[in-house]
Order: C-alpha cells, then sequence, then structure tokens
C-alpha cells in the first residue's frame, strides 16, 4: 500500500463518530501542548514548522534603551537588542499499530480513515509524553532527563525569573507563567514542515495476547513526526516554586501557600513583556482559590442589604489579571525543594 501523510494538525484535530476533536479527549490534562485542559480552561499555544532536525533561533538577553530625541544638528544614541544564538534541537516521536488483516480487507477504502483514526487513538499518549517532556525534561519527574528527548522548560528558566512561595516539605508543586509566541517567546518546533508520516503496510503475524501459541494476521504500520520547542528569550517564562498544597484536600486550608500576591510579584520581575499563560496543578489551583475572597450580598437587593464575605472561591481560578490559568495533569506535587532562589 501507498505511503500516507497527512498534517500533524489534521490528525489533532481529527473528528471521530461523536463529531469530537481529539484534542479535547485525552485522558490527560495536557494545556502546554494542546492549548486545552480537562476543566474547559484555554491558554494560547504558540508552535511553528521547521525543514531541518533542528532551530538556530536569536535569543534575546537584553534590549538596551537610549534617548531617542534629538536636537536639531546633534545625533541621537543608537540602540540595540542584545542578542545570542541557540540551537533548539528536535526529537523523534514514533508510535507502532495494527489491525486485523480480514478487518481491514472487508472495506478497504476505509484505510487511509482508518489510519488516520489509529493515529488519534495513538496521540492521546503521545502527547502526555510530550508535556512531561516539555516540563521535566523526562516521563517522570525528579528522574534524568530522557537522553532522546528535547530540552525542558525547566533547563531554560533562568535563576533570577524564579519566585520562591516558600513551602517546604514532601507535598510540593510549582506554577509555570509562559509567554507562548513564535517571535520572542516559547514556540513548539515540528520537523519535516510539521508533517506526520505514516510508514508503509506490511503483512505480518503477531502472537495472539490472549494465547501466545497462536498468530493474529495482521497488517501493521507505524507514524512518525518531529517535535521540540525554542525558548527564544530569557524573559519567555517563569516559574512560582515551592508551592506547598499540604493541606489542598483538608477542610481548613492555608490560605497564604499560593496567592495572587505571589503571581504578581512573580509577573513583576519580567523586565520585558508578560506572561500569556499559566500552568500549575489542580491542587495549587485549590490552595489559589482559597487564598481568595467572594463577596455576596445577602438581602432582598435593597439598600442597605447585609454583606457577607466568603473566604475562598468555590472553583478552581480560571484567570489571574486577564491572564488565563490552565492546569496540567503532568505537573506533580511531590516536587524537589528548589533552594537557592535568589530573594
Amino acid at each position: 500500500m501507498a505511503e500516507l501523510n497527512v498534517s500533524l494538525l489534521d490528525v489533532l484535530k481529527f473528528k471521530g463518530l461523536d463529531g469530537r476533536e481529539i484534542i479535547n479527549e485525552v485522558i490527560k490534562s495536557n494545556p502546554a501542548v494542546t492549548g486545552n485542559d480537562t476543566m474547559g480552561h484555554s491558554i494560547p499555544v504558540a508552535s511553528d514548522t521547521i525543514s531541518w532536525d533542528s532551530f538556530k533561533g536569536l535569543y534575546r538577553i537584553s534590549n538596551e534603551e537610549v534617548d531617542p530625541f534629538r536636537a536639531i544638528n546633534s545625533g541621537a544614541g543608537m540602540s540595540q537588542g542584545a542578542y545570542e544564538t541557540r540551537r533548539f534541537d528536535i526529537t523523534t516521536v514514533t508510535r507502532y499499530f495494527w489491525v486485523d488483516r480480514a478487518l481491514m480487507k472487508r472495506d478497504a477504502d476505509a484505510w487511509s480513515k482508518f489510519l488516520t483514526a489509529q493515529c488519534a487513538n495513538g496521540i492521546e499518549s503521545v502527547i502526555s509524553a510530550l508535556e512531561k517532556q516539555f516540563f521535566y525534561g523526562g516521563q517522570v519527574a525528579n528522574s534524568t532527563p530522557s537522553k532522546y528527548g528535547f530540552q525542558e522548560l525547566q533547563e531554560f528558566i533562568e535563576k533570577d525569573m524564579v519566585f520562591d512561595a516558600g513551602g517546604s516539605g514532601a507535598n510540593l508543586s510549582s506554577a509555570y507563567l509562559v509567554n507562548f509566541n513564535n517571535r520572542n517567546g516559547v514556540t513548539w518546533l515540528f520537523g519535516e514542515n510539521g508533517t506526520m508520516e505514516f510508514g508503509d503496510s506490511i503483512d505480518d503475524d503477531v502472537p495472539d495476547p490472549k494465547d501466545p501459541t497462536k498468530l493474529i494476521p495482521v497488517v501493521r504500520t507505524n507514524f512518525e513526526f518531529y517535535p521540540g520547542f525554542g525558548f527564544l528569550s530569557r524573559y519567555a517564562a517563569s516559574r512560582i516554586a515551592n508551592i506547598d498544597i499540604t493541606t489542598a484536600f483538608t477542610v481548613t486550608k492555608n490560605r497564604t501557600a499560593f496567592t495572587d500576591e505571589m503571581i504578581t510579584t512573580a509577573i513583576a520581575k519580567w523586565p520585558y513583556g508578560t506572561p500569556n499563560a499559566i500552568i500549575t496543578t489542580k491542587a495549587a489551583g485549590i490552595m489559589l482559590a482559597a487564598s481568595r475572597t467572594v463577596t455576596s450580598i445577602v438581602g432582598a437587593g435593597s439598600q442597605g442589604a447585609d454583606i457577607t464575605v466568603q473566604s475562598g472561591y468555590t472553583t478552581l481560578p480560571h484567570e489571574h489579571n486577564g491572564i488565563p490559568i490552565a492546569y496540567s495533569d503532568v505537573l506533580i506535587n511531590k516536587e524537589k525543594r528548589v533552594i537557592g532562589i535568589p530573594a
């Protein structure tokens, strides 16, 4: 059978029999990849395509500001941004799958559609793997980064872009403030111009998983694509570390473990630009909700009605001063404590 090429976007947006898109059907919440979480929150994830196996990007270090005004017959100062050239590598993602040969031959015209459907199923676990790689550089947090993957976000965040939430102990989490854009922020990169390739379909026999002494005649193939990401400014992301979520699931919650003031302070560390997304865990979101207050008016709406102030939101916050908040199931609540964070 001929090789079939479809775009990664086609697969991610593939509509199943019920009409839902796969990016909204992933079992886990992976907003850094899909732009959506399972709570219905959205963030503006950026992406770009490249032709080679790496990308050399301009990494902005600073932007010198000079007085732009001048007198007649007098010169003006010259402003120049400071950049470094950095290389961002992409990696290879491969998934194999097969179908019973008899099932395929019953409706040969549906083979192309079946490939897309199987790819959509397989991409669910791949999306989670990409999100883990993005935050932790491997498939398990606090472990040695995968030697086959791309660099993780933490590798690029400078020490002066990390804020200490003050937590200690074994139940710690983080919140990441990210500026997703493909000019001077964080952007996903997809090699081979964003194409997802299907390999040739091959007749084969595989052991019956229920009885390994028997064989199933199958047609097998695989898909492959080439993801990575670029970090194009030292001010493209920051991190709020050491968020203590110990009391997140108790009746009495610590209302100072994670607050809007912490987010505002972390944003103030950005000398240029501002984040357009905040990604954290649901437990940290509960702590943020507990720190907020809800004002409700009790009475029939007449003047002088009583005002009741209640502590804590009843839902997970979805924004901070207009910056959307999304919740990732990949981020864990057992992170190692980050020490040596500048005051």
